[in-house]
């Protein structure tokens, strides 16, 4: 039983670490990820257009066409927004430098409401992939681990038109968290661990 608990304990720990800190409102990213990001807001521009690239980041799709990006105020909010132009395209954005570890952004799904997948590709080559909706309006991520983003795929589930304003990026010192999100992953492991050690227990009574 002893070791069966320190095998749980060990893969929390690793999934801990492996870490994506996530949140969904932007207060509580810009309080954790400090004042050193860089903000990207679209206003600057507008239209359609085949890539937009600003600060070292260049927004495109999985598209060929070339109006692949449009630009706009298409949510009325106001301030400008970037999306994909087509729905079966999907928004992608590629840092040019390293050390990105953190990301954050309104979030929308032009339309109708849609789940979002954001896939990361890190610098290690493997992938971080998770889904919020759109009704949030917000999504952020903390990557701790050594790691950095290198890209972000954007998919909208339902083929909606994904869309990004108010685009923060830059390097965050790991750190704990004053509001972390725990991660799905994490939670599953931890009740196969507890169900696991119930049946072992049973077993030896």
């Amino acid at each position: 039983m002893r070791s069966l608990l320190v095998f749980v304990c060990s893969i929390l720990a690793a999934s801990a670490n492996a870490g994506l800190i996530n949140y969904t409102d932007e207060a509580s990213f810009l309080a954790d990820a400090g004042t050193g990001l860089t903000l990207i807001d679209f206003d600057s521009t507008g239209g359609v257009m085949t890539s937009y690239s600003d600060s070292g980041v260049t927004f495109d799709t999985n598209g060929s066409e070339s109006d692949d990006i449009i630009i706009g105020d298409y949510a009325v909010t106001g301030s400008s927004q970037i999306y994909s132009n087509y729905y079966a395209n999907n928004l992608i954005f590629t840092f040019a430098g390293t050390g990105i570890n953190a990301f954050g952004s309104d979030i929308f799904s032009l339309y109708s409401g849609s789940t979002l997948s954001f896939e990361l590709l890190l610098s290690d080559t493997t992938t971080e992939v998770v889904t919020v909706d759109s009704a949030d309006g917000y999504f952020a991520t903390i990557l701790n681990g050594g790691n950095y983003i290198t890209q972000v795929t954007v998919n909208s589930l339902s083929a909606q038109a994904e869309g990004l304003d108010n685009f923060y990026f830059g390097t965050v010192a790991a750190s704990t968290p004053s509001t972390s999100v725990t991660e799905p992953a994490t939670l599953g492991v931890l009740a196969l661990g507890l169900s696991g050690l119930v049946g072992l227990r049973r077993r030896q009574r």
